[in-house]
């Protein structure tokens, strides 16, 4: 049963069917009722990457809700999980948690650390819709916290993590004409923010004409590329 159902998925990753997704996840539901299969946990995971690879909401949310009951153990698989379920979350707070969730566990393992990269690309791209001015402000605690998390695994793409701390900066600058009637920022305030936003600037031009990119090019990548699979 087992080999059948990871096969069914391999086919609807590969050839993006979703009646193939959805002839596993019966079988996946058959063998959880008949207790047939150890592995279930781990296909879960599997059955619910796919799903928001072919755009099956539905089954991605009953796949990873069926993982959870199992309350499963700190580990990998549930970083990936979190991740899933972040990006099937329809509202930003909710799919910060869960992205946040993913990082405190991945940095408590060196060799999950590389997940701490994959939810911070996740995170910024849940976020971008919101990176307007005025309506940004509170991105800036969770934004904060995924940026030092990068910092604490001493993550090495230094290019990546100077985009975040730009990305905070761009929000409190946007901010400063919102909240300046208010005297929540002085002019002195918004010269160090300016300054340091340069200085991010800088030091994202440096790295990306250091590796041959382009630094005219598009800030926020397309998170397809960037995320990362275990060595």
């Amino acid at each position: 049963m087992e080999r059948k159902i990871r096969k069914l998925l391999a086919d609807a990753s590969e050839t993006k069917d979703p009646r193939a997704l959805e002839s596993a996840f019966a079988l996946m539901k058959s063998s959880a009722a008949a207790r047939a299969c150890r592995n279930l946990p781990d296909m879960y995971v599997v059955c619910a990457e796919t799903a928001l690879q072919l755009g099956c909401v539905e089954t991605g949310a009953a796949c990873l809700k069926m993982y959870f009951e199992w309350n499963p153990p700190e580990n990998l698989l549930t970083c990936r999980a979190l991740l899933a379920q972040g990006q099937l979350k329809g509202d930003f707070k909710e799919a910060a948690v869960c992205f946040l969730k993913a990082v405190e566990i991945s940095k408590k393992e060196p060799r999950y650390h590389f997940m701490v990269f994959n939810a911070s690309v996740l995170y910024l791209k849940a976020a971008h819709p919101l990176l307007h001015p005025n309506k940004c402000f509170h991105v800036v605690p969770s934004l904060k916290q995924m940026v030092q998390s990068l910092e604490e695994v001493a993550e090495q793409d230094y290019s990546w993590r100077a985009e975040l701390i730009m990305q905070v900066i761009l929000i409190i600058l946007s901010s400063l004409n919102h909240f300046r009637p208010r005297g929540r920022f002085t002019g002195a305030m918004s010269g160090l923010f300016s300054t340091a936003f340069c200085f991010c600037y800088l030091l994202f031009v440096y790295e990306k004409n250091s590796l041959g990119g382009d630094p005219e090019s598009e800030i926020f990548p397309n998170p397809t590329f960037l995320l990362r699979i275990p060595v």
